[in-house]
């Protein structure tokens, strides 16, 4: 009962610890993605599924009947005069119910919120999976659970501190699967059609709803209801796909599959998010990017778990804990090795089911070392092996300095308590203790790591957002174009989003077949003011007045963000007459 207490504590700790991250790092900062999201649940708080082309009209009146451009920073889709977004709308639905609850704040608080549920959820998911061992071992798994997601270096944690679908839709996706545990597969299904509304690929998790049925025997009409509820949950994502490419079943992010077979594209998507070269959406995902990316996919995970793959490894062991986290992992791992780069964004879902094996597996691996009725020389050779995998370590993994510090801290404290077991006055301690060692030694990590400082507060929260609404509001009037680079950054996004003015980056132009200066000059004659936004202290050129210069933090006041540049110069373009 202690045991369990001890565990239940850890568990409350990692929640608060966690907190206390979220507040500190929650950015209010917006990539394209971001914007995205929060420009589709704008629209959809009033009744809209298409968006306002705005500005963009005038440029996009050129593109032929029938083609499909890319406009808005690569994340929404132009087509017949019509604009619309192509991502699904699970995931700005959520955020259209929370803006209309609590305005921008709220929508600023749902990943956090929901990064906190994930860590509850990973507890009782290792419990639920780890039915049939001792209860003590149980317990001291699922509170291994949390902590190894706020330790281990696997970079989760950024979905939970800004706007973007992952969290939500693997939280989703891991409530299907504990739900299914429980034989409530009407209740997974549900959950996992929702899921597919935010990330289509979330699909992927029904290979292990599969497996679970094969190892549970559910009964047909169970499957049937399962069946049922995915619709209803899906039903969103396939309306919104009739609405704007008329079938249910043409998604709007399908375009990445053109090309299945053909040649691995020669520009990375890394290039593609940065620079915004003038390339057209499409193509995306290819089996011949496999070879290539699929090494890239396993050293991020190999350099992020490292030695406690291992353990992670023997949990599947368990036929229930195999069932339900294996086939999602392995398809996972495959699928998005077809995409032009390797991410860890894409393997989110995978860091999360190998948080699960790995609290599990190191928990009972300790509990081994440190089990009564072990013979002297057994207990031996399990502390000899110990040693011997954590000093191998370095040389087998990537170099991972916060990984390799847990590894030292687990390896010491499993061989202490190993080595305690040996000693007849310690091993009722030691015993007691064991199955504890990984909780109890991430959470000494984690906590380390809160004491030493390491919880340092974003520079981009609510405070800041109201200061640089402000500052560009005062000098560029509404309705105006503001037309940047990403040399500084993301400020188009920000400004759009934030502010009552359009920015939009030069490099966006050619996808429309435009450029900076045909642009700037038909919205000239719409009656247009236009603005330009650059690196720099200040432009000579008599077509450009300048407005004022930001430089060091002030840089934000501009929504620039000062790692990319240490001076910005906003000018305003006023040619000479007949020019």
């Amino acid at each position: 009962m202690t045991g369990r207490r001890v565990a239940l504590g850890l568990v409350l700790l990692a929640l608060i610890v966690a907190a206390r991250g979220l507040e500190r790092r929650t950015t209010w900062y917006l990539a394209s993605d971001q914007f995205a999201f929060l420009t589709f649940a704008d629209d959809l708080r009033h009744g809209r599924v298409f968006h306002d082309p705005g500005s963009l009209a005038v440029l996009a009146a050129g593109v032929p009947p029938g083609q499909t451009a890319d406009i808005y920073y690569q994340t929404y889709l132009w087509r017949d005069g019509k604009v619309f977004s192509r991502y699904p709308p699970g995931f700005p639905l959520l955020l259209a119910l929370a803006g209309a609850v609590g305005g921008e704040r709220a929508q600023h608080l749902v990943n956090p919120l929901l990064y906190l549920v994930l860590l509850a959820a990973l507890a009782w998911l290792t419990r639920r999976l780890l039915d049939g061992a001792p209860p003590r071992l149980a317990a001291a798994a699922a509170a291994a659970a949390p902590w190894a997601l706020l330790v281990i270096p696997a970079e989760v944690h950024y979905w939970g501190i800004t706007v973007v679908r992952d969290l939500p839709a693997h939280l989703l996706a891991i409530g299907a699967l504990a739900a299914a545990c429980t034989g409530r597969f009407a209740l997974a299904g549900l959950a996992l059609g929702i899921a597919c509304t935010m990330r289509p690929d979330a699909i992927l998790y029904s290979f292990s709803l599969g497996a679970l049925a094969l190892v549970l025997r559910p009964r047909a009409m169970n499957l049937l209801r399962g069946s049922a509820t995915f619709l209803v949950g899906v039903a969103p994502l396939l309306a919104y796909n009739t609405i704007t490419e008329g079938h249910p079943f043409a998604f709007t992010q399908g375009m990445e599959f053109r090309r299945l077979l053909g040649a691995a594209p020669g520009t990375s998507a890394v290039a593609v998010a940065n620079v915004l070269p003038p390339l057209a959406s499409g193509g995306g995902f290819r089996l011949r990017n496999l070879p290539r990316v699929l090494p890239e996919n396993l050293s991020y995970l190999a350099g992020a778990f490292g030695l406690f793959l291992l353990p992670a490894l023997g949990a599947l062991r368990r036929r229930l804990m195999a069932a339900a986290l294996g086939p999602y992992a392995l398809a996972a791992v495959l699928f998005f090795s077809c995409w032009g780069h390797g991410d860890s964004r894409y393997l989110v879902g995978v860091a999360l089911a190998l948080m699960v094996l790995t609290a599990a597996g190191t928990a009972a691996w300790c509990a081994t070392l440190s089990r009564p009725g072990l013979s002297t020389t057994a207990r031996l050779v399990l502390i000899v092996l110990t040693i011997a995998a954590v000093a191998a370590s370095p040389a087998i993994f990537p170099s991972q300095e916060q990984r390799r510090r847990l590894e030292l801290v687990v390896g010491a404290v499993a061989v202490l308590v190993g080595g305690a077991a040996l000693a007849s006055g310690l091993a009722p301690a030691a015993t007691a203790v064991g199955p504890l060692v990984p909780a109890l030694a991430f959470a000494g990590v984690g906590l380390a790591r809160v004491a030493g400082g390491s919880g340092t507060r974003d520079q981009f929260q609510e405070e800041q957002v109201i200061r640089a609404r402000k500052a560009v509001e005062s000098v560029v009037p509404p309705g105006a174009i503001v037309i940047a680079t990403p040399a500084l950054g993301r400020p188009a996004e920000n400004i759009t989003h934030y502010t009552h003015a359009e920015a939009y980056y030069s490099e966006e132009f050619a996808m429309l077949g435009s450029d900076s200066a045909d642009a700037a000059r038909r919205w000239l004659a719409t009656g247009r003011r236009v603005f330009v936004l650059l690196p720099g202290k200040s432009i000579r050129n008599p077509a450009f007045i300048e407005v004022g210069h930001r430089s060091g933090a002030e840089l934000r006041d501009w929504f620039v963000d000062p790692g990319h540049t240490t001076d910005a110069v906003l000018l305003e373009l006023k040619p000479p007459p007949g020019r």
